[in-house]
């Protein structure tokens, strides 16, 4: 019974140490990025492989960002998983660093140019996980690797997408930073300036992706719907504002670690929606199925487990 207990006190603290529900959203950034860029799921061969990278790729970096900050974590954040002792340092790194090859290798199956992206995005985890985490950069950084992993889905496209991906990839690494930027307030002593700054960042992401969902069709790409804008997705994108702003307030009224986790999730959970937004209105509500399909599960999984 006590190895039992043992044994599941080490698989959790691994499912804890990659933020099982975000790896889900992960694969949701290279799946948007495959449909903005006019791909369907018939070629399960593209966007299966890059759902696989994207998932390898975020579960190393977070892993790894636990790795470095390791020593920080023992004080403020002793529970987590490597400094309780449920995962083991060292095996940890070896494990996750394996992981970033695995996720390049991945995206090789499905094409050069995607896996080109998946190397650079493993340099951004590398480098923001080295130091630039620590300086003003960070949720700059953060939003670069986000960005990176919605691009690598479009990246076997020709242009890689044109103006519609290249302007959403932005908007995206924007969103993202203001996530980054809120998440630096949670724990007790954060710099709470942050919080407003992250605010704000996701506010104008926001107006970036409104501007992508109403944008001329011609601008955008030759898979763009040419009839009327789909209102769906715009109406989903304003519900989404509206959600995030109500959990921003709060946060900023009362600035407890509690109300900001609450806020950064809130803020990580709608990473798919995002997506099933903008790609409900550029590409029709149909093609935005499959990236609700993968909210319900991060849904799910984030009701149980940790995922900040």
């Amino acid at each position: 019974m006590r190895a039992d207990s043992s044994a599941s006190s080490r698989v959790r603290g691994w499912i804890e140490l990659v933020r099982l529900p975000n790896v889900v959203t992960a694969a949701a950034d290279s799946l948007a990025g495959w449909l903005l860029a006019g791909h369907g799921l018939s070629a399960v061969d593209g966007w299966l492989p890059l759902g696989a990278a994207s998932m390898l790729l975020y579960a190393s970096g977070v892993g790894l960002n636990d790795v470095f900050d390791h020593k920080i974590d023992a004080i403020e954040r002793p529970g987590r998983p490597i400094p309780s002792g449920r995962v083991p340092l060292r095996t940890a790194a070896w494990i996750l660093s394996a992981g970033l090859a695995a996720g390049v290798a991945a995206a090789a199956l499905a094409a050069i140019q995607s896996a080109a992206v998946a190397i650079l995005l493993a340099c951004a985890i590398l480098a923001y996980n080295g130091g630039l985490k620590k300086t003003w950069l960070g949720p700059l950084s953060m939003g670069a690797c986000r960005g990176l992993n919605f691009l690598m889905g479009a990246a076997p496209a020709d242009g890689i997408g044109g103006p519609a991906c290249w302007g959403y990839a932005a908007a995206f690494a924007l969103f993202v930073a203001g996530i980054t930027a809120a998440s630096r307030a949670e724990v007790s002593g954060g710099r709470l300036a942050w919080l407003p700054f992250g605010v704000a960042l996701e506010n104008l992401s926001l107006l970036l992706f409104a501007g992508l969902a109403l944008a001329p069709r011609a601008f955008l790409n030759p898979t763009a719907n040419r009839g009327r804008v789909p209102l769906e997705g715009v109406v989903l994108l304003g519900l989404l504002a509206l959600v995030l702003n109500r959990a921003g307030f709060r946060a900023l009224k009362h600035a407890t670690p509690g109300l900001v986790q609450a806020f950064v999730k809130t803020g990580i959970l709608s990473l798919v929606w995002i997506h099933v937004s903008v790609v409900a209105a550029i590409r029709g509500p149909i093609a935005a199925i499959p990236l609700t399909a993968l909210w319900i599960v991060a849904f799910l999984l984030a009701r149980r487990l940790y995922a900040t």
